[in-house]
């Protein structure tokens, strides 16, 4: 009985104490009050430059659906597309939805994406100088990169591009479709529905113009694209099925 007692004691002394400490604690610094005030003050004006020094941002966003002439599920035909340039074709619905967004992100459409002209500020000139300017690329090239002081982009023939050309193109898709690896967030994020089967382009820049161009320019390359693509592919078969009516039509005059 007596160490419960002891025990008691002990823990309300201990309570006790604490409290007398946190009282103490609070007198001294409340004899510093007016630092407390002036280090609020400061951290206020910080908080209120930072806000206001950031640039504004502007977001922009396109919805659209794939329709097929084939009336599986408005994707189907998408297959073919896809696995032309490489990414793989087969399967339907909502994986093809997937690879529809791959087409989106990939270097081709990107690139001719980059390289559409658009009007800024009543200046007409390639995606891809914008965003230089846009994204103020020079400041940085400036300190790292003196070759690119003054760079931009004079032509569109991806295949003659220089390797410094080629090096800063890698770097504009980086920034137009994002890089996690290396910390850059993505200005153009492209989506779908599970549920719907509607896909979306969405784009967010500090500049208005930029970010209300960008969705329409990338849906017509990824269209035109795919409209092109069908019609070559559609023109093959064609000329596969001419050939061999040809073919039978000369045995049967022969015959």
């Amino acid at each position: 009985m007596m160490e419960e007692n002891t025990s008691t004691r002990f823990k309300e002394t201990t309570f006790k104490e604490f409290l007398l400490l946190l009282k103490s604690f609070w007198l001294e610094l409340w004899n510093f009050w007016y630092l407390i005030v002036l280090i609020g003050f400061v951290g206020g004006i910080i908080s209120v430059w930072q806000v206001w020094d950031k640039p504004p941002e502007y977001s922009a966003k396109l919805t659209f659906m794939v329709d097929d002439e084939n009336g599986n599920g408005g994707v189907g035909g998408i297959s073919g597309l896809l696995g032309a340039i490489g990414i793989g074709g087969g399967g339907g619905g909502k994986y093809n939805l997937k690879k529809i967004i791959e087409l989106g992100r990939s270097r081709k459409i990107v690139s001719m994406t980059l390289f559409e002209k658009i009007e800024i500020n009543d200046r007409k000139d390639f995606i891809a100088n914008h965003i230089i300017d846009i994204f103020h690329y020079h400041k940085s090239w400036e300190k790292n990169i003196m070759e690119l002081k003054n760079f931009y982009f004079q032509h569109e023939n991806i295949d003659s591009f220089t390797r410094l050309e080629s090096k800063v193109l890698k770097g504009l898709v980086s920034r137009f479709n994002g890089n996690p690896k290396q910390g850059i967030p993505g200005m153009v994020k492209q989506n779908f529905s599970d549920d719907t089967g509607i896909l979306s382009i969405s784009v967010t820049t500090p500049s208005e113009g930029l970010s209300l161009e960008v969705p329409n320019v990338l849906y017509e390359k990824l269209s035109s694209y795919y409209i092109e693509k069908s019609i070559s592919k559609k023109n093959r078969t064609y000329k596969i099925l001419k050939q061999k009516v040809d073919s039978i039509q000369n045995v049967i005059n022969t015959s």
